[in-house]
């Protein structure tokens, strides 16, 4: 970080400080001149714009705060926040300023006996002299109320004229193009048909929530009323639309388009297989309009405000500061900025999640100034526009959250990130999920193979299977008010949709060779897995799971993919891992920068010949081995929240392997019995096969040390060698121990029953001896002794069931209806092999 060097020196002499002040007193402070400090902060605002970090040392707290300079209004405000307030009038004061920032900020250092730090003030710019033309502010003040209009239309014309195709292009190559089936004439202020009108080349969509309020929406019964000029203008109908779309259908008009897209309005609500296609292609909706609208503040009755003559007033703050000389500062509310993490809003919702993403141009409304985004640059109404931030603006924008946009290669690990971030956002209705994520679906056809199948792709389904949710993990609920059938609710336990919170896939490092950590492989397939319509469907279609062809041999791309040998060596880069047994050959993909190397290649989907898109029916059917296991309270293992492990045990008390928890992780842990069972108890819990393959966590987490349970010993030993080998022994050496750390083991879902269905309430990993030693042992058992009596009658509806066991404590979730009821509960299982997922 650079200090920079003002009038001579960084820092006066402690001494000198005094006198200076004092000095202060009988300056003219009507001069910039006049006042160090004000000569300090205006100067580092002249720095450029990709300056590197720099810092200004002020001086000392008191002697700043004691000075008659008008300056110290601006210090004082600072004062909340600073620690140990005794303290920190002796500490001196630091300006700071960031490469690529238009704002700096006021740090003062603290340091006590216990403990040391900086704080950080507030960001804040200096306000532009529009007298000046050589002024170095950028920051331009606003009217409270009532937004330029003007700044909006020349942010239009410029991003037409000077980004040209950049922005008129979307950032997805070889996009679908696309126009919605009906549109809002703004002019006529009704709906059209778009095959009716003139050829459509532009319109603008509109992104927002709908909040709890009931919306007027287009259904059956009142669609070809909309068609009727001026109904959206005056009128009943006009009266009843949410604020929000009122506000945009006139905003479009001020902008100079004609046409507007607004879901409520352009999908029938009520016409479910056209809805669903609709949804089906959302993103490719508003990838293909000319500007998107984005609602952040408030819900559609709030509305799109400080357009003067359209809309409410806004309004905007901005404290001003004055420093020497008539210069102004001004603080930069950090209530304005919207974190795509936040908890409440228009970004945590997860409806809004998609339509943001795949807009190329975006004016936000929102808390503070309005805000213009696109391809080629960011423009804030607050700041005087200037190429090099707008440019880094709208890479910062677009770099974090887009990238999986630009998705070359259909791993796990580039869905897993889309996929987190959606899962955590909220829903009024949790039965929404499948819809709110389907035109992100639906453009993910275009890379995996097979497509997804309620968010998992085909292609890795068994080994997607076996995601697991982080700590704030639990079941998605149907709302009160869900008018379908309980069974049909599109929250499949069996797929991250059935749950809500952050979640993760697993990190195959048996085909990803550069990882964080090494824990898991997976080797091969135990069943074929087959997905249905209802529990009764005699039409299964069979998924198309072909990772394994890939592993082996059988197919190989060479289409964009680099072979080569491989030889054992040391690591070929930094978190090298290698496949537990040796392969033959490593892959790299031409669209992967840097270190990236894999074990076996990956099909290539070209985007025009997408596959179709299979119905998502949420029942799976297989065939596969099961296993009793016990679970505990002993927490195994917490591999950097990656994995946490509990404890479970077979019927003996001999270690079996770790569960990884499926719902809230105190719940389960409550719901687990301490110490080892000897009998069947409610934590008697039933495993069903997934995959094969290995994990290193027992070894990692040291198993043998934390419990003393059983025979269990690891197989890890350390093969001979000594220290300080080199060449290739050293290398086979290090190779062997990594391999003995990696023991075969069995991926395994936790799951309970429910009229005959299978529920997954968790993943497990099982040591493969263990599993084949008790499976065996399970298929004789009779299933009658697990699941007793329910106090309901026989003839209770599903969904009621359902519905109730939601609530109830898990260990009485799955109790049968009745004694007699139970042949026919399990008579689909057909010796225990088969089972039926929901």
């Amino acid at each position: 970080m650079e200090r920079l060097t003002i009038n001579g020196s960084q820092s006066g002499d402690k001494s000198d400080s005094a006198e200076d002040s004092s000095l202060d007193r009988l300056k003219n402070v009507n001069s910039l001149e006049s006042c160090e400090v004000c000569t300090k902060i205006f100067s580092i605002f002249k720095l450029p714009f990709e300056h590197e970090n720099t810092t200004v040392e002020l001086g000392q707290v008191s002697d700043i705060l004691n000075s008659s300079c008008v300056h110290t209004t601006f210090v004082e405000k600072h004062r909340p926040l600073w620690p140990f307030p005794a303290q920190y009038e002796n500490q001196p004061l630091t300006l700071g300023k960031n490469r690529n920032e238009t704002s700096a900020n006021l740090r003062i250092y603290w340091n006590t006996e216990n403990a040391q730090g900086v704080q950080l003030g507030w960001p804040f710019g200096l306000i532009r002299k529009e007298t000046e033309a050589e002024h170095p502010g950028r920051v331009r003040m606003l009217d409270p109320k009532w937004v330029d209009v003007e700044v909006l239309r020349n942010w239009r014309t410029r991003c037409i004229e000077d980004h040209g195709d950049a922005c008129h292009q979307h950032k997805i190559s070889n996009l679908e193009s696309t126009r919605p089936l009906r549109l809002i004439d703004v002019e006529k202020g009704c709906i059209v048909i778009t095959e009716e009108e003139e050829p459509v080349d532009k319109y603008v969509t509109l992104s927002y929530t709908w909040g709890q309020t009931k919306n007027f929406v287009a259904l059956k019964s009142n669609f070809e009323h909309l068609r009727q000029p001026g109904v959206f203008l005056n009128g009943d109908i006009a009266a009843q639309i949410p604020q929000t779309i009122r506000d945009a259908i006139a905003i479009v008009r001020v902008l100079g388009e004609k046409y507007l897209w607004v879901d409520s309005l352009c999908i029938v609500q009520d016409d479910d297989e056209p809805k669903w296609q609709e949804l089906q292609r959302m993103h490719l909706i508003y990838a293909n309009s000319f500007l998107c609208l984005i609602a952040e503040e408030g819900n559609s009755s709030h509305g799109l405000r400080g357009i003067k003559g359209v809309s409410f007033e806004r309004k905007i703050e901005q404290e001003i500061y004055d420093l020497a000389g008539g210069e102004k500062l001004t603080h930069q509310n950090e209530s304005w900025e919207a974190s795509p993490h936040a908890k409440e809003g228009y970004r945590s919702r997860a409806w809004t999640f998609q339509e943001y993403i795949f807009a190329k141009r975006r004016l936000v409304f929102g808390t503070g100034p309005l805000t213009w985004q696109c391809n080629s640059e960011a423009w804030y109404e607050n700041l005087m526009p200037f190429p090099e931030a707008g440019a880094h603006f709208a890479r910062e924008d677009n770099s974090g959250q887009f990238g999986w946009m630009k998705l070359q290669l259909p791993t796990l690990q580039a869905l897993s990130g889309l996929v987190d971030s959606f899962n955590a956002k909220l829903l009024t209705y949790p039965e929404d999920v499948s819809r709110a994520f389907a035109g992100i679906q639906s453009y993910l056809r275009r890379s995996y193979q097979g497509g997804l199948i309620f968010g998992l792709p085909e292609f890795f389904f068994d080994i997607a299977l076996f995601w697991y949710g982080e700590f704030d993990s639990s079941r998605r609920k149907v709302s009160s008010n869900f008018p379908g059938n309980a069974t049909h609710n599109g929250l499949p336990s069996w797929s991250w949709m059935g749950w809500n919170g952050h979640i993760r896939f697993p990190e195959d490092c048996e085909f990803e060779s550069i990882k964080s950590i090494d824990l898991v492989g997976f080797t091969e397939p135990v069943t074929e897995w087959y997905i249905m319509e209802t529990p009764e469907s005699k039409t299964r279609r069979k998924i198309s799971s072909q990772w394994h062809q890939y592993r082996t041999g059988v197919i190989e791309n060479d289409v964009g993919w680099v072979k080569k040998e491989y030889e054992l060596g040391p690591p070929l880069a930094n978190g090298f891992y290698r496949s537990k047994d040796l392969r033959s050959h490593t892959y790299s993909h031409e669209s992967q920068s840097g270190p990236t190397l894999y074990w076996y290649t990956l099909p290539s989907v070209e985007p025009q010949n997408s596959p179709r898109i299979h119905p998502q029916t949420q029942y799976l059917y297989c065939e596969t081995t099961r296993a009793f296991l016990y679970g505990t309270t002993d927490k195994l293992c917490d591999f950097r929240s990656k994995y946490r492990l509990q404890l479970i045990v077979d019927d003996a008390g001999v270690f079996a392997g770790g569960i990884t928890l499926g719902t809230n992780y105190l719940r389960d842990s409550n719901r687990l019995r301490d110490g080892v069972p000897t009998t069947v108890g409610s934590n008697r819990m039933e495993f069903v096969a997934i995959a094969k393959g290995w994990t290193s966590m027992f070894t990692e987490c040291k198993v043998n040390e934390k419990i003393g349970l059983g025979e269990y010993l690891s197989r890890y030993e350390v093969p001979d060698g000594e220290e300080g080998e080199e060449g290739d022994e050293e290398n086979v050496r290090k190779w062997k121990v990594e391999r003995a750390a990696k023991e075969d083991c069995v991926f395994v879902l936790w799951v309970e029953w429910m009229h005959g269905v299978a529920f997954r309430l968790g993943t497990g990993i099982v040591l493969e001896k263990a599993w084949e030693r008790v499976y065996k042992r399970a298929e004789d058992e009779d299933l009658s002794q697990i699941y007793p009596r329910a106090e309901a009658s026989t003839d209770e509806d599903v969904s009621q069931v359902y519905r109730r066991a939601e609530n109830e404590h898990l260990s009485q979730v799955y109790k049968r209806a009745g004694d007699e009821e139970i042949s026919q509960v399990y008579e689909r299982a057909e010796d225990e092999d088969l089972f039926q997922f929901y």
